[in-house]
């Protein structure tokens, strides 16, 4: 019997305690973005995003940000080395495009042509 059914059979029972709702709702929270890294890992591979990168995804990039928004869903995260990561961070690069139907586009944002960044061309057959 968990702690939330424990205070529901109570003989006065006053609802579940803040605390325990919350904690609830953590674990469901952490379980969702657990599942959604490993599919996201299955579907990239490992791989960073970016075209012609060979380095290994370190780190997980929300499209759409989570302070905007941005939920944990597939369609939302790409994989992404760090220093590909910290470009989208400052600005340099965009995406546009769902990644769980192919591969994303690539955009350079003015700050990034002026740091003279290069996007290669994603080969059609990759």
């Amino acid at each position: 019997m968990s702690l939330a059914e424990y205070y529901n059979t109570c003989r006065f029972s006053k609802g579940t305690p803040r605390v325990v709702v919350q904690r609830d709702r953590e674990r469901v929270a952490d379980k969702e973005e657990r599942d959604c890294r490993a599919k996201v890992d299955t579907r990239d591979g490992r791989r960073c995003f970016f075209p012609g990168c060979r380095r290994p995804a370190s780190d997980k990039h929300h499209i759409l940000q989570r302070s905007l928004g941005g939920q944990w869903l597939t369609r939302n995260i790409l994989s992404a080395c760090r220093r590909h990561h910290d470009w989208f961070k400052a600005g340099l690069i965009v995406t546009k495009g769902n990644p769980d139907r192919g591969p994303v586009k690539v955009l350079l944002t003015d700050l990034g042509r002026a740091q003279k960044i290069r996007v290669p061309m994603r080969s059609e057959a990759a």
